[in-house]
């Protein structure tokens, strides 16, 4: 009968001319898909203010320039290539595309310009049935987002980077698209599923003591939950693998110049390899508002403690996928995408009618009470300490931004709190807004202040399947937020979901959908601390996204009619205005496909010891030395080069690839590409533009001192400009060019002796960057399999023997023997037949 009632609110209320349409439950079909996101190099990344040049120009190892850059320090190559992944998943008569990228956040004009583009490939409209999610690696590009107050986390808006990350993932969505086949599906939720912290670790104290439902101790750890979407073929092979948790991108430092999916990313790249055939894989941000990623630092390079990070986090991963269990039972998707409106007179939050929460009115010469709790210990409404007619920024920092410019309050943590009227002085002067506007100044309120993108969904019933292994098949509420999700935010929305809605399963999404900064709940926002810093709208805002968020659900979702997204056009995002698109032509690169010969000194490169070479080698040992060649390429307006390993087998080259069938390129973590243009500045001087790629010679996770021995080459794909283009895409010819071949021979085993003990280690260089075992380093010690000890006698003779016993210790691997006063020397070989000898010391 509740869900009749509903019903009939919902139909007598909405204003349509159609005829009423109707959920069908269908078994589930699917598309699978991945694919580079194409950001040039040079395009400046997202997630730390201190690459502004305004607050430091952290990031820039030279004085560069870069058409994509403004005010940030523009990126000077690739460590990792950033990627989205696609899953379009359809059940009877309706759909859902689900996108992950590697990207910092999400600006909501990208979602109605992906919507756009795939309904007019597929004829379907495709209004609020994309979600898009970021991975939120502080290593990429971010300057495809025109909110405007997050100029100050990623450089001004530039449509040509907007475009490339539209194009590039529209296309990779309508390959899902073109894919799609019949599939079994299954769901599993764990709980505490890292309980010792080798994958991700809470980072906010401050909320250790806070205590908000009576039937939870106080103090709020990391979001414990992990959610694994199994895709499978009808027969049985696997086709996609979908996990939420949540954990930050910040692995590598502002200091970072080169483009990385860091944290979540390698993640992915460990967990792939964990399949035999090139599954597409892929996290999905959860509560990683106040999360981070576990470093090792005894890996030594960041890179390398990336790498490890990904080989702790597979296992556990795998175990998950394994134990979660596929059908190919019917059931429906449904889902609503609507902006919910936003600002100081608008955000309340009233808890399904248990509180009521709101703002002030703002009075421009208003004193605050500067008293948050009642006699009570609850909220006190109105808030009147967030005094602040267009929002404030930097809450909870001892020192405000702009000393003279706070909203008043003098409590913490509004005390801190900088009128977003005067933060924009100073975005009009770093970003040169008076490009953009007339008057020369951002219009106020901010505009894409006013409203937060937002979406759930609900599919099911499902099966479900929980840590102790127990299934069950029922419906399961997808929310899909705006911003960096905390763990006591997700905790609520699943306490609320359920009581309201009755849901008993609940997968909560991050960053994804728009960008609003730190989602909180009012208690923890009130706490202060570094997340109560990065928001608009003050406690409130969280929350009050939360419940427009619960509504949709309540109103769209709890019945089979399928409603309208936006009838009336009331939850439509905020209407950007059209900004100017970049006219810069790339440079004319006739050289482009041609060897280099002289390296300049210009030439950056990430590792501090490593010399410089234009051509590899012709012989390398494994992980120990690294291939290098530099070719003449195109403007990065054109050319994102792909720089792949070949080997030689029975004469023909082939492309090398990892244990999921993927080529090794810059899109693994095995190929750095460097660019270097010529001269570095201006930008608009008709430069020449040279590339540098290094490979250490290391092979796959698990045999990473086990790259084959033979013969190998660097083949680049890239492209030169043709002609002058007007704009975005420009046109290009291909060109390619291939690297003098060059072997890869053993390494060479450390031996030494301690006491009556052999010590045996496979020393890796201090420019290494590659993870070589996760109790090793990438620029020390590691310790080995040992295969063969051969004792040299002081008459010449050889004698084969068995250790007594065999330690294996962090960074090298001991062994103890029995020898006598006639062995000279110790020749030991290890499982891939890296070989050292030692000189047996006299007694």
């Amino acid at each position: 009968m509740i869900l009749l009632s509903l019903f009939a609110c919902q139909t007598d209320n909405i204003k349509t001319d159609r005829d009423p349409l109707y959920l069908e439950a269908g078994a589930p079909v699917a598309g699978t898909a991945e694919g580079p996101i194409d950001f040039p190099i040079g395009a400046p990344m997202g997630g730390y203010s201190s690459r502004c040049n305004y607050l430091g120009g952290a990031g820039s190892p030279d004085n560069r320039q870069s058409q994509y850059a403004l005010a940030f320090s523009p990126t000077v190559g690739v460590q990792t290539t950033p990627f989205a992944e696609v899953l379009w998943l359809e059940a009877g008569n309706s759909e859902m595309v689900m996108i992950n990228a590697d990207i910092i956040y999400v600006f909501d004009g990208m979602i109605d310009a992906i919507e756009s583009e795939l309904t007019a490939y597929t004829g379907r409209n495709m209004d609020g049935k994309v979600m898009l999610s970021a991975s939120h690696t502080h290593n990429a590009p971010a300057n495809f987002s025109d909110a405007i107050h997050f100029y100050l986390g990623g450089d001004r808006y530039n449509h040509e980077i907007f475009s490339r990350f539209v194009r590039s993932v529209s296309d990779i969505a309508i390959t899902a698209f073109d894919s799609r086949e019949d599939v079994q599906i299954g769901f599993s939720v764990h709980k505490d599923w890292d309980p010792d912290d080798l994958v991700y670790r809470d980072r906010r104290p401050d909320n250790d003591e806070l205590a908000v439902w009576e039937d939870a101790e106080p103090g709020y750890d990391k979001d414990p939950y992990l959610w694994m979407m199994r895709i499978d073929t009808l027969s049985g092979d696997p086709l996609g693998v979908f996990f939420n948790f949540g954990i930050h991108g910040t692995a590598l430092n502002d200091d970072n110049a080169l483009m990385s999916i860091d944290a979540p990313g390698h993640i992915e790249l460990a967990l792939r390899d964990y399949f035999e055939t090139p599954v597409v894989v892929s996290h999905f941000q959860g509560a990683g508002g106040d999360v981070s990623p576990v470093g090792n630092g005894d890996n030594g390079f960041d890179y390398a403690v990336m790498e490890g990070l990904g080989h702790r986090a597979a296992p556990l991963l795998y175990t998950a996928w394994l134990n979660t269990p596929v059908v190919s039972d019917p059931f429906t998707i449904e889902s609503v995408t609507h902006a919910i409106p936003e600002g100081l007179e608008i955000i309340e939050v009233t808890r399904n009618g248990t509180v009521d929460w709101r703002y002030q009115p703002f009075e421009k010469d208003y004193v605050a009470d500067n008293i948050i709790y009642d006699a009570n210990g609850d909220i006190q409404s109105p808030l009147d300490e967030f005094n602040a007619e267009f929002g404030a920024a930097f809450c909870g920092y001892d020192d405000p931004l702009i000393s003279t410019g706070t909203i008043g309050a003098e409590v913490y943590p509004y005390d801190g709190c900088t009128q977003v009227d005067l933060v924009s002085y100073i975005l009009n002067a770093i970003f040169s807004l008076n490009e953009f506007y007339d008057d020369g100044e951002a219009p106020l309120p901010l505009p894409d202040t006013l409203k937060a993108n937002t979406s759930t969904a609900r599919v099911g019933p499902v099966l479900i399947s929980d840590e102790t292994g127990t299934q069950q098949n029922d419906n399961i509420l997808m929310g899909f937020f705006p911003g960096e999700v905390t763990g006591m935010y997700a905790e609520q929305y699943r306490r609320r979901s359920k009581a309201e809605l009755d849901f008993d399963h609940t997968l909560t999404v991050g960053y994804a959908q728009d960008h609003e900064g730190y989602l909180l709940i009012p208690e923890d926002w009130l706490v202060g601390g570094y997340e109560a810093n990065i928001n608009i709208w003050g406690p409130l805002q969280g929350e009050h996204i939360m419940e427009g968020n619960l509504k949709m659900a309540n109103d769209y979702l709890l019945s089979d009619f399928i409603e309208p997204q936006d009838p009336t056009g009331e939850w439509g995002i905020v209407q950007m205005p059209e900004r100017p698109v970049p006219t810069f032509s790339p440079d004319d690169t006739p050289l482009a496909g041609t060897t280099v010969s002289i390296i300049s000194e210009d030439l950056y490169l990430p590792f501090e010891t490593l010399v410089p070479q234009h051509t590899p080698d012709s012989s390398l040992q494994r992980v120990q030395e690294i291939a290098q060649f530099m070719w003449e390429g195109g403007d990065p307006g054109v050319d994102s080069p792909l720089v792949v390993i070949e080997t030689n087998i029975d004469g023909q080259w082939v492309e090398l690839t990892s244990p999921s069938g993927r080529i090794i390129s810059q899109h693994t973590p095995d190929v750095i590409l460097i660019h270097l243009p010529s001269p570095l500045y201006p930008y608009d001087a008709m430069q020449s533009h040279q590339y540098w790629a290094g490979w250490q010679t290391v092979g796959s996770h698990g045999d990473a001192t086990g790259l084959p021995i033979g013969e190998y080459r660097f083949h680049i794909y890239g492209n030169s400009a043709s002609s002058t283009g007007t704009e975005w895409p420009w046109p290009a010819e291909p060109y390619e060019v291939v690297s003098p071949a060059f072997s890869v021979e053993p390494a060479s085993l450390t031996i030494t002796q301690d006491g009556s003990d052999i010590l045996v280690s496979l020393v890796a260089p201090d420019w290494g960057y590659r993870l070589i075992s996760l109790d090793g380093s990438s620029n020390g010690g590691n310790a080995v399999t040992i295969q063969d000890i051969i004792l040299v006698h002081s008459d010449g003779s050889e004698e084969i023997v068995d250790a007594n016993e065999v330690i294996v210790e962090r960074s090298h691997t001991r062994v103890q023997l029995d020898l006598n006063e006639t062995v000279q020397s110790i020749y030991i070989e290890d499982l891939y037949g890296n070989y050292g000898q030692l000189e047996v010391q006299s007694k």
